[in-house]
């Protein structure tokens, strides 16, 4: 599980260029980025947002976060293959 800040600006920052929409008040509930021109729903916009900060805090199977960086328990072994070479036969 991951928690957000209590102030991060999830409904405020665009989906979609990342850009911060300063002005936006909680009585709007639809906006328009000024800068790309993507239309958003405020809380739709916040759960991508949302979505978006959960994956980058996310590990695959051979430790390499889902960003490409390593996170730090494997950071001295760097990612590893997981699977085995060995076949095995019944």
């Amino acid at each position: 599980m991951i928690i957000a800040d209590r102030w991060f600006a999830s409904s405020k920052i665009c989906s979609v260029c990342a850009m911060k929409n300063k002005e936006l008040t909680l009585s709007v509930r639809e906006w328009e980025c000024q800068h790309c021109g993507t239309k958003h729903h405020r809380d739709i916009n916040a759960a991508k947002n949302l979505e978006k900060l959960a994956v980058s805090f996310t590990a695959s199977a051979c430790g390499a976060s889902a960003d490409g960086v390593i996170v730090s328990a494997m950071a001295s072994h760097g990612a590893v293959k997981q699977e085995s070479n060995t076949k095995v036969i019944y």
